[in-house]
Order: C-alpha cells, then sequence, then structure tokens
C-alpha cells in the first residue's frame, strides 16, 4: 500500500487549508478583543449597555475590514447572548457581501415569529456558550440565516466569567471546495474533507456525497488538517484494482 500521507500535494492542501482557516481565527479573536473595548457592561449583572448610533458605525467598520482580509469568507460580526443585552434589537452585528458591497443582514430573533432563528441552539453559538471554547461548525444549511451550505467559525468573548457573546464568519462550502479541488486533481486516491464529526464538505469521487457523513473503510487513512483548534480532517482511500 503507497503512504499518500507523504504525497508532496496532499501535504500541500493540508498547510494552505490550515493556513487560510487559522488567519480567519487569529482575526476572530481579534475581533472580539475589539468587541470587548467598546462593551460598556452594567454592574453588577454583566449586561451590555445599547451601542450608539456612532458605536454601530464602528462595528460595521470591523466586519468590513475583517472580510475585506478574507475573501473566502462570507459574513463576519459579533452575535450577543441574548440574556446580556439591554437592546434586543443589537443582539446580532452581523454584515454579509452583497451586490453592492457589505451589506447589514438581520434575522427574525422573535419565538411567535414562523420566521424565528433561534441561533441559541447551533452548535456555531451553543457550543462556545458552553465550553468557553472555539468552535468551527458545519458544513450545514443556514436554514433562515443566509440560507446557505456553509461552515462557521466562532470565538467566545468572556467578561469577568460572564458569557457575552460570539465573533464569528461564515465560509461558504463552494469556497472551501475550491481550495480543495485546486490541490487535489493529480493525487491518485478518493479524497474527502470532513469536519472532525466527519461530515463531508469536499470529495473528490462519488463514493462520498457533501454534507454525507464519512463511512470509513478498514484501510482508509485519516489525517487532521493542522490547524490552531480542531477543524478538518482528510479522509484518503486509495484506488483499487
Amino acid at each position: 500500500m503507497t503512504d499518500l500521507t507523504q504525497n508532496s500535494q496532499l501535504q500541500r492542501l493540508q498547510t494552505v487549508l490550515a493556513e487560510t482557516i487559522d488567519k480567519v481565527h487569529s482575526d476572530l479573536i481579534e475581533l472580539a478583543e475589539n468587541y470587548r473595548g467598546m462593551l460598556t457592561l452594567q454592574q453588577p449583572e454583566g449586561r451590555v449597555e445599547p451601542f450608539s448610533p456612532e458605536q454601530i458605525a464602528d462595528l460595521r467598520t470591523l466586519s468590513e475590514q475583517f472580510l475585506a482580509r478574507h475573501p473566502i469568507t462570507d459574513g463576519a460580526g459579533f452575535v450577543f447572548n441574548p440574556d446580556r443585552m439591554i437592546a434586543s434589537d443589537q443582539i446580532v452585528q452581523w454584515w454579509v457581501r452583497g451586490s453592492e458591497g457589505i451589506e447589514p443582514y438581520g434575522f427574525v430573533y422573535d419565538p411567535e415569529s414562523p420566521q424565528y432563528y433561534d441561533f441559541t441552539t447551533l452548535p456555531w453559538y451553543s457550543v462556545p456558550a458552553s465550553t468557553g471554547q472555539p468552535k468551527f461548525a458545519g458544513p450545514y444549511i443556514d436554514f433562515l440565516g443566509v440560507d446557505g451550505f456553509i461552515v462557521t467559525f466562532s470565538q467566545p468573548l468572556i467578561v469577568a466569567d460572564k458569557f457575552i457573546g460570539v465573533a464569528t464568519a461564515d465560509i461558504p462550502v463552494a469556497r472551501i471546495e475550491r481550495l480543495f479541488f485546486e490541490h487535489v486533481s493529480n493525487i491518485p486516491a478518493i479524497m474527502a474533507l470532513t469536519s472532525t464529526a466527519g461530515r463531508i464538505i469536499a470529495v473528490n469521487s462519488s463514493q462520498f456525497l457533501p454534507g454525507d457523513n464519512a463511512t470509513l473503510e478498514n484501510d482508509d487513512t485519516v489525517v487532521s488538517i493542522p490547524t490552531t483548534v480542531p477543524t478538518m480532517n482528510l479522509v484518503i482511500r486509495e484506488i483499487k484494482g
């Protein structure tokens, strides 16, 4: 059996993916810290005071700068813990690439609405909220959110032991697929890029389908994408016959 993990093109794919995702994460950490500097918390409850119009403009600028630095992303901003916000209409500070540049994107956070987007149950929010750790979530279809097939990377912000919310960014799966296919065309193997939970993000064979869970065979090799926090794996299956 050939040791495909030593293939230079595969190693390059691992490096490119790790560098791209780690840069996104590093800037999410910075984004969270920038938000920290703009917060005013009521004491002792630790609730976030409403932002002024000038501050909202500054928050937009932070997201615009983030999106400009990371063309792989399609949306970025901050989602606050609803229990910490005084102004409920400011819970989601989110901007996306639109037809006329960077645009605000709103979500319906009203339990009485049929369009209610309960983000608190989604892993990109619930895992950082419960663990205090970053989360690379997906792939998934963000129904009632941006309605795309995406992965989401989130970095929690915790102030005085209180969970304030997450700095977060969406990455369309199609853009990860582009990176994947740029590097696998000449590798003599069936390959699937998956989440750490095994859900397929990109694949070069009909033996796997994007969005499905990868079913492993005994001879498959699984290698991690060497990101700072766990994000993705590569499943490598030698072509037989």
